[in-house]
C-alpha cells in the first residue's frame, strides 16, 4: 500500500506511482472535490484530470528531474515555495498541489516561483483563467489546460482529453451532480380560499 496523507495516496521517487486502482481512484475524488471547491465546473475539473492522469498518474509524490508533483510542476521549486509561503510542511500534500493549481492561474509575476504560469497559445486556446474555470466541454478544458499549463514537447492532447472524458463518466457514477430540485408550483389563491372555507370536519 502506498503511503497515505491528509486525503492522498502518494509515493515518493523518480517515476513513482500508487500501488493500485482503489489508490488512483481515491485521489481522482479528491481532486474533482478541491476543484469544484475552487469553482471550477465539472468539465473544467475533468479537463485537469485528464491531464493530471497523463502528467503523473495521480501521485502527487512523483518526481520527473526537476518536475514535481500532479500536474509536474516546474521547475520544482514553484511547488515547494509555495508550500511554504502557506504553510504546508510536506511538498507531496495533494491538498497543497489543488490549491497550486487554482492559484497559478491567477499569477502575474514575470519572474520568481510565482512567475506566471496560464499562458495564451494559439486561438481557440486563449482564454482566460476564470473563462477556463467555467467551461462546459470536457474534451475542450484537457486540451485547452494542456496548451495553456503544461505546454508538453509533443502534441499529447487528443489523449488527454480522451483520458478526461473516461474520468468524467466515473466521476458521474461515484461522485453524481445533486439532483435539481422541482420548480415549486405556484398556489392558486382561488384553491386556498376555497380550502380555508371548508369545515374541518371534512
Amino acid at each position: 500500500m502506498s503511503n497515505y496523507w491528509n486525503g492522498f495516496y502518494y509515493n515518493i521517487g523518480e517515476g513513482a506511482h500508487l500501488d493500485n486502482q482503489s489508490e488512483i481512484e481515491n485521489n481522482v475524488l479528491s481532486i474533482y472535490r478541491l476543484l469544484r471547491s475552487y469553482g471550477f465546473t465539472k468539465q473544467a475539473a475533468c479537463g485537469v484530470i485528464g491531464n493530471i492522469d497523463r502528467e503523473s498518474s495521480f501521485n502527487p509524490g512523483q518526481k520527473t528531474g526537476d518536475a514535481w508533483g500532479l500536474t509536474q510542476f516546474y521547475p520544482s521549486s514553484r511547488l515547494t515555495a509555495y508550500c511554504q509561503a502557506h504553510g504546508y510542511p510536506n511538498w507531496w500534500d495533494g491538498n497543497a498541489q489543488c490549491e497550486l493549481i487554482n492559484a497559478e492561474g491567477y499569477f502575474t509575476d514575470t519572474s520568481g516561483p510565482f512567475e506566471r504560469q496560464w499562458l495564451n497559445s494559439n486561438p481557440p486556446y486563449n482564454i482566460n483563467w476564470e473563462t477556463f474555470k467555467s467551461l462546459t466541454d470536457t474534451e475542450f478544458a484537457a486540451k485547452d489546460y494542456m496548451w495553456q499549463n503544461e505546454r508538453p514537447g509533443t502534441d499529447t492532447s487528443e489523449e488527454r482529453a480522451r483520458r478526461a472524458v473516461e474520468w468524467e463518466a466515473f466521476i458521474d457514477e461515484h461522485e453524481p451532480d445533486p439532483p435539481v430540485p422541482p420548480t415549486p408550483t405556484p398556489n392558486n389563491p382561488l384553491k386556498l380560499i376555497f380550502q380555508l372555507m371548508l369545515p374541518d370536519w371534512l
